[in-house]
């Protein structure tokens, strides 16, 4: 089965590039790789200003890319959201597939415990991995179909604290602890050739880990500055393989391994721009450096910007119901390898709607548009429609 091991890297390629794919079905066809496809690990409202907020320090933000917003709660409050994608795949033969999926995206709970001290908790996504390819190879007896499936994703618990100092400072940390969700992977190899029977191999992989973050603000005058540093750490990885065989003679058997596998460090910082209570403009970089990470994985770069427009006369102490209208366009760079110099870029843009409940609560629903890829340089590419769904209450 060592064989079909040293196919899984080459599947892997293929499903990248869909070079001599005869089909392909995928969540998304950047996903198979390592830890899959990397999240954005961000509240509703960034997610409608194009993922942009490191720097807006008013108490609405419950993003997890700077632990210093955590410290701006004045109030105990909850956030949850929902995703729903859909995506569209196209390869350079012309052929293509869609694929639809969706799931909990984010659970965050701010706690203020005295004046400017506040403690934060969180359950997010890391990664996502929803793929899966059928591949012919070999020739003559040898020849046989390959089906790949991966699914699960990596979640973390996440424990932060922040604390502000005066009025114009934030500071705050956060604990990522790297304990939930496992990738799970099925290996299936189909001889033409009757007389030779099927195998399959089934991998599990399960992290464990942590990962520090920290973050600082500062805001005058209705501007405020945000930067966050992730270091870079490793976190192990645990995987169960079993090989089973249905050729005569031969049981199953399984097996288990141990390796490191190093997260990036991640280096981020954001613009706000706050106006009479109605307008805020945001605009957020990030740099992360996965080439130092090993496995030929390339660095990523991310831009965002966005707007929010809020209805309604200047209300300090949000007892008014007003709705708020968020744009935003985002550009970010994947980590995969794609076996050439370019690398696989993701753009594009979102638009959000909130709605008031009566009393303290809202619900915002946003709508994010965009492309993965290109077709001519990675053999194939991926347009994505994806909305989200969240409901965020405060108490008194």
């Amino acid at each position: 089965m060592d064989s079909l091991f040293t196919l899984r890297q080459r599947l892997a390629t293929l499903l990248l590039c869909l070079f001599s794919i005869t089909d392909a079905y995928s969540g998304s066809i950047f996903s198979v790789a390592d830890l899959g496809y990397a999240v954005r690990r961000l509240d509703s409202r960034s997610i409608g200003m194009g993922g942009a907020g490191r720097g807006i320090v008013d108490g609405r933000n419950f993003s997890s890319h700077n632990p210093a917003t955590i410290a701006s709660f004045d109030r105990a409050a909850l956030s949850a959201l929902y995703v729903a994608q859909r995506r569209s795949i196209s390869d350079v033969a012309g052929r293509s597939e869609a694929v639809a999926d969706g799931d909990i995206g984010g659970i965050r709970l701010m706690l203020p415990v005295r004046q400017g001290f506040v403690l934060g908790l969180a359950l997010d996504p890391v990664s996502d991995m929803d793929a899966s390819v059928i591949d012919t190879t070999g020739t003559g007896q040898t020849r046989s179909v390959v089906r790949f499936n991966g699914s699960g994703g990596l979640q973390s618990l996440g424990i932060g604290a922040g604390y502000k100092l005066g009025e114009r400072f934030f500071v705050g940390s956060r604990l990522d602890l790297m304990v939930i969700g496992t990738i799970t992977e099925s290996w299936r190899k189909d001889f033409l050739d009757r007389r030779l029977l099927p195998s399959r191999d089934s991998v599990i992989r399960t992290f464990r880990g942590y990962q520090p973050h920290f973050g600082a603000a500062y805001a005058v005058n209705g501007f405020s500055l945000g930067v966050a540093v992730k270091p870079s750490v490793e976190i192990r990885e645990t995987r169960v393989r079993e090989t089973r065989s249905v050729q005569i003679g031969l049981l199953p058997s399984e097996s288990a391994t141990e390796m490191d596998f190093e997260l990036p460090l991640v280096l981020g910082g954001g613009l706000a721009v706050t106006r009479s209570d109605k307008w805020i403009a945001a605009l957020d970089v990030e740099v992360a450096r996965w080439s130092d990470t090993g496995g030929r994985r390339k660095d990523t770069t991310e831009i965002a910007g966005g707007v929010l427009y809020r209805t309604g006369w200047n209300d300090p102490i949000r007892r008014q119901r007003r709705h708020e209208l968020t744009v935003g366009a985002f550009r970010r760079g994947l980590y995969f390898d794609t076996g050439i110099a370019d690398q696989i870029f993701e753009t594009g843009g979102s638009f959000g709607l909130t709605i008031p409940f009566k009393g303290t609560g809202i619900f915002r629903w946003v709508l994010e548009g965009g492309r993965r890829g290109r077709t001519q340089e990675h053999g194939a590419s991926e347009t994505f429609l994806r909305q989200t769904f969240s409901i965020t209450g405060w108490m008194d």
